[in-house]
């Protein structure tokens, strides 16, 4: 009897209130991050380069590549994605949904991925559904959102391999590099993070994930690489500044907080995160260290020699910032949960206000569209010179007047004018030109004030 009742099988474990509680928090941050990406997605207005993907996703599929070699910095896989919500009209909405529909999914993937990490797992989501940098660039019509997803896959994959390798992995990481490196040069650094993550080992899982990284690059540098070099020649990047401390700093802060004089808070707590990594999470710790701190460093290096080092640079390991300020709450949590709730409260104070705070402020237009929308009326003709910022000026002059239409002006090259809106030709030019002698025939009809250096006068012809 006695030895019946000892074999008899424990009763299964009911899960604990506080497993319970973490994981409905996580779903909760889910569904916050998640509501905070979609939120008037396109209620907003545009900003430069939204409109410059806007044009260039309008282009003919024989025009595009041609024009991104010669017009941008970037590869072509962003745009290539937004061609079908680009080309069919001026729909800001559909111009950025891809967007939010990665960044979505990023946060979604590392959710899953943290969904074993109780507390922490779920303080490290709520960090990155409300974190501003993970909004903003999560919801902006650009490349980034795209990096956001690919960097929680990376992490991912390289945590898996390094807990226990297999193939799959050395497969995944390889696609994860090339269609990264598609999408932003940026990936080629950090793929030398994931490069370094085999060591020294030698043996046959080893030899094939560096193998995969190499396959990735090798196949951009097939697809793209001629592409490339061409794109390197135009400088497209030099308004960024070298590498310095101070840049170093704000680069690296604002993937915690975009608030304005909070890069050093920032960054600094990102470093104290870190550290608390280290001894709450060292698997994690090791994941971040060849996920994100050897890329920045090597972008801060390539920095001192090339136009590089921006935040938007780091978007592929913008989830590591996450984990580091999750781990502070759970490093003051061995000290009781007293400690564990005020360190929790303040590092939220730190990341979240400003993630509300970008969804609340509302972004201006480029300066002189807003000075070309401010005058022109439907019917109105506007010509830009130099005649290279037309397009992106068009496109965002037709999100307030509903449409706009190519027009020829004698003296001026083809696509440097449009009509504004779907009204009868008025007979007013608005002419923006960098320089003063820039001159139309006509009686003149207004003028606007001065902005970026763009000179705006209305010329009146017959009709």
């Amino acid at each position: 009897m006695a030895r019946a009742v000892l074999e008899r099988p424990a009763p299964a474990r009911e899960p604990s209130l506080r497993a319970t509680a973490s994981t409905a928090a996580l779903i909760a941050a889910v569904a916050i991050g998640a509501a905070a990406r979609w939120w008037r997605l396109g209620a907003r207005l545009y900003q430069f380069d939204e409109a410059f993907t806007a044009v260039a996703a309008r282009r003919p599929w024989g025009d595009l590549f041609p024009f991104l070699r010669h017009h941008d910095s970037h590869p072509p896989l962003d745009y290539v994605i937004r061609v079908p919500f680009a080309s069919g009209g001026y729909d800001l909405f559909a111009l950025r949904a891809p967007s939010a529909f990665f960044s979505t999914c990023a946060l979604v993937l590392f959710a899953w991925w943290m969904r074993r990490r109780g507390w922490f797992g779920a303080l490290a989501t709520f960090v990155m559904a409300l974190n501003a940098f993970q909004i903003v660039f999560g919801r902006e019509a650009r490349m980034y959102a795209l990096l956001q997803l690919l960097g929680v896959i990376s992490a991912m994959v390289l945590a898996a391999w390094l807990k226990k390798p297999r193939r799959m992995h050395a497969v995944i990481i390889g696609v994860v590099v090339f269609a990264g490196s598609m999408d932003h040069v940026s990936m080629l650094i950090f793929a030398c993070g994931f490069f370094v993550a085999a060591g020294i080992r030698t043996d046959r899982s080893a030899w094939e994930w560096r193998g995969a990284v190499a396959a990735g690059l090798a196949a951009w540098g097939a697809v793209w690489g001629p592409s490339f070099l061409l794109q390197a020649r135009g400088h497209h990047s030099r308004w960024i500044p070298p590498t310095s401390f101070d840049r170093v700093v704000t680069a690296v802060g604002r993937l915690v907080s975009l608030s304005a004089g909070l890069e050093v808070l920032a960054f600094a707590t990102l470093v104290v995160g870190f550290l608390c990594l280290t001894r709450t999470h060292p698997d994690l710790a090791r994941v971040a260290v060849f996920g994100f701190v050897v890329p920045c460093a090597l972008i801060a290096l390539c920095g001192l020699f090339a136009p590089v080092l921006v935040e938007r640079t780091l978007t592929l390991g913008a989830w590591a910032p996450c984990l580091a300020i999750a781990a502070i709450p759970a490093a003051a949590g061995r000290h009781g949960t007293r400690f564990w709730l005020v360190t929790a409260v303040l590092v939220m104070t730190v990341t979240v206000p400003s993630g509300l705070g970008e969804l609340t402020t509302r972004w201006p237009a480029d300066d002189l569209a807003i000075a070309v929308r401010s005058v022109a009326r439907p019917g109105d003709v506007v010509a830009i010179e130099p005649f290279g910022w037309a397009p992106v000026t068009e496109y965002a002059v037709a999100l307030a007047f509903g449409g706009a239409q190519p027009v020829a002006i004698d003296g001026l090259p083809p696509n440097a004018a449009f009509r504004v809106g779907h009204a009868d030709p008025t007979g007013r030019i608005w002419l923006a030109s960098r320089s003063q002698q820039a001159e139309l025939e006509g009686a003149a009809c207004g003028s606007a004030p001065t902005v970026r250096g763009f000179h705006i006068r209305c010329v009146r012809l017959g009709r």
